[in-house]
C-alpha cells in the first residue's frame, strides 16, 4: 500500500495494528536491515502520518486498544 505523508523509506514486516476511534495504528517492526523500529504511524482515510516514537524498538508484539489508550504486550528487541 501507499504510506503517503509519512516518509517510509524502506519495507518492513513484524508490527502491530490497532484501530481506536475510526483510525487505524501501526507501531514498531522490523526494516529490511534487521533494525526493530521504534516509529509509531496512524491512517486517517486517505493518509498515513508518523505521530512518534515508542520508547524503544520493538517486533513481533501485539497492541491492544482499551477506551482511549493503547496498549503494547510482548515482542522483542535488541537492546
Amino acid at each position: 500500500g501507499d504510506f503517503s505523508g509519512a516518509d517510509i523509506t524502506t519495507t518492513f514486516s513484524d508490527y502491530s495494528m490497532v484501530s481506536l476511534a475510526n483510525e487505524l495504528y501501526l507501531f514498531g517492526g522490523l526494516d529490511d536491515y534487521y533494525t526493530d523500529l521504534d516509529t509509531c504511524y496512524k491512517f486517517r482515510d486517505p493518509d498515513w502520518t508518523k505521530i512518534g516514537h515508542m520508547m524503544a524498538g520493538r517486533r513481533g508484539h501485539r497492541s491492544i486498544a482499551t477506551s482511549n489508550s493503547i496498549i503494547h504486550i510482548g515482542g522483542y528487541n535488541d537492546q
